[in-house]
């Protein structure tokens, strides 16, 4: 049975991703979203892979672009035939690093010069990388799934009851919230956490065999709200124009929609099932900074806005990263969240409970205590959030703003002159992440206590 790994390499003034469909018999192991990230690009297109001989072999195709705010919109074709070698991709004349192994093979820059030792190299590379290397997973279904245990975890038994029933009423419920479970976790604790992704499971996907069934649940919209933030210096140059369309729906008008069908006597239980999944997905939306905002520039490439930071090029210790992916995957990165399997739906519970332990050896500080106890909408929620998305994500430590960014287009490889956001930027991003996730849990608790008062 072959598996998927997932290799990113820059090949002259393109960037290409190339998924390597590693066939578990030649490996004598199951490996499944191993990304090397050659390029540090975070996006990439996905394979399923078809009848396979006992080798390697690559399938290599341009990069596809983040579409609208979700940080991973991957797709998947066919790959029953190579185009290319996994030895003439890394063998080639051009240089080609892996970070997992270059401390162990510091000899590892492969160039076609010396062919055979290359070829030798790449496969001791990936078969120690295929064994050694671990994943940790985001603010997607990880980040979501550590702020439902939270939450989870401040809830009385009787409230928890409460949304158990609902959800086993859900659509997917056995589909998808039940799925997968290990005997070891409670049904009911399960099916809560993992109600906090399931906005994200309904996505469409190419060739989607689940059908309207699942993907009539999707809600693109609902995950975000496009406040704009204009470049200071142009200011005056956007003072009369209207940037953000105000009928449309967003991250607000979905939670208290939701909120509402929790509350209505007359509602349909598996609907409230629904509106439960997308309370906890969306109070996480909520408090990520990227869901909040658009930046706005006389730039041609942003004048209509950058999506949230997801037409906005960055580069963070050398890796090239778009903005708004980046604050997603702080907590770590989830390479394919269209995998289904059992194995990583475990994964991502236990990666969730290992970070809820971590977060609750954090203190929170004075000012997010009063946050917590004075900022009790989801309109105060989204301000904070606002704030930091122009006050952290868009500058540097030093107060100076990223600007211009190098503009990522739908299509096409991504740009080299990414501005490099300094040393001191993952840290500060990380510690805000941190809080906006403990934020994030204690307010849904409450939040679930308030619409469940009697």
């Amino acid at each position: 049975m072959s598996s998927k790994v997932r290799t990113r390499l820059h090949h002259g003034r393109k960037t290409w991703i190339a998924d390597i469909l590693a066939n578990s018999v030649f490996l004598g192991t199951n490996v499944r979203n191993i990304a090397y990230g050659f390029t540090g690009l975070p996006s990439t297109r996905t394979f399923q892979p078809g009848s396979l001989p006992a080798f390697l072999c690559t399938t290599l195709l341009p990069i596809d672009a983040h579409a609208g705010t979700h940080p991973r919109e991957t797709v998947k074709f066919p790959a029953f035939f190579a185009k290319i070698s996994l030895f003439e991709v890394l063998a080639s004349e051009y240089s080609v690093r892996i970070p997992e192994v270059r401390n162990v093979f510091p000899f590892f820059t492969l160039r076609k010069s010396n062919p055979m030792k290359a070829r030798l190299a790449a496969l001791i590379a990936v078969l120690f990388v295929v064994s050694a290397t671990e994943f940790t997973f985001a603010w997607n279904s990880i980040g979501h799934s550590a702020i439902a245990k939270l939450a989870f975890d401040e809830l009385s038994e009787a409230k928890q009851l409460r949304l158990f029933v609902m959800l086993k009423r859900h659509p997917h419920y056995e589909e998808f919230l039940a799925a997968g479970r290990p005997p070891e976790v409670s049904e009911m604790e399960w099916a809560i956490v993992r109600s906090s992704f399931w906005s994200d499971w309904v996505r469409p996907r190419d060739k989607d065999f689940r059908g309207g069934k699942v993907t009539k649940y999707h809600r693109g919209e609902d995950h975000y709200i496009n406040l704009p933030f204009i470049d200071p210096k142009d200011t005056e140059a956007f003072a009369d124009k209207q940037v953000r369309n105000v009928d449309l729906a967003n991250v607000i008008s979905a939670l208290k929609q939701r909120g509402n069908d929790l509350r209505t006597k007359t509602a349909d239980i598996g609907d409230q099932g629904v509106s439960v999944c997308w309370l906890f997905h969306l109070v996480g939306d909520l408090h990520q900074p990227m869901h909040s905002v658009t930046y706005y520039s006389t730039a041609p490439a942003y004048l209509q806005g950058d999506q949230g930071g997801n037409k906005f090029g960055i580069r963070v210790e050398g890796r090239r990263w778009k903005l708004h992916t980046y604050w997603d995957d702080l907590l770590g990165e989830d390479p394919d969240y269209t995998d289904d399997s059992a194995n990583r739906q475990v994964m991502i519970y236990q990666k969730a409970v290992a970070a809820v332990g971590n977060l609750r050896k954090l203190e929170l500080p004075k000012a997010e205590l009063e946050k917590l106890e004075k900022n009790t909408t989801y309109e105060s929620w989204l301000q904070e959030s606002y704030e930091l998305a122009k006050t952290v994500a868009y500058r540097r430590p030093d107060g100076t703003l990223l600007t211009p960014g190098a503009p990522v287009p739908f299509k096409g490889p991504f740009p080299k002159d990414a501005p490099d956001v300094g040393p001191d930027y993952a840290k500060v991003a990380r510690a805000t992440a941190d809080l906006r996730i403990l934020l994030a849990g204690k307010r849904l608790a409450q939040r679930i206590n308030l619409l469940l008062a009697k």
